[in-house]
């Protein structure tokens, strides 16, 4: 939480944004919010390219510990970013006799 004098001094730089620059902060108030969401699934899919590029290599090299690697994260990476885009799944119900 900010306190009065830094809340205070945030509405001073907003004020001298708008009386600047009009056309920035028209741009800013517009501009799409990237969620959380957007970010996580670039970092898994980035996490999985990694891993099948450690894979590949792991391969061409001959080097067991860097297969290994490469399929933990490939798999680590799309899993989650399955998990998360599907979201989480339905759990099963007791059987009621």
């Amino acid at each position: 939480m900010l306190s009065r004098h830094e809340r205070r001094q945030l509405r001073e730089i907003e004020h001298w944004f708008e009386e600047t620059d009009p056309g920035l902060v028209a741009y800013v108030r517009r501009a799409p919010v990237r969620s959380t969401a957007d970010w996580q699934t670039r970092m898994l899919s980035a996490t999985a390219t990694l891993g099948g590029v450690f894979l590949l290599g792991g391969i061409v090299l001959n080097l067991p510990s860097l297969i290994f690697l490469g399929i933990c994260l490939g798999a680590g990476g799309l899993s989650c970013r399955y998990y998360w885009k599907v979201g989480t799944p339905p759990r099963a119900h007791p059987d009621h006799d």
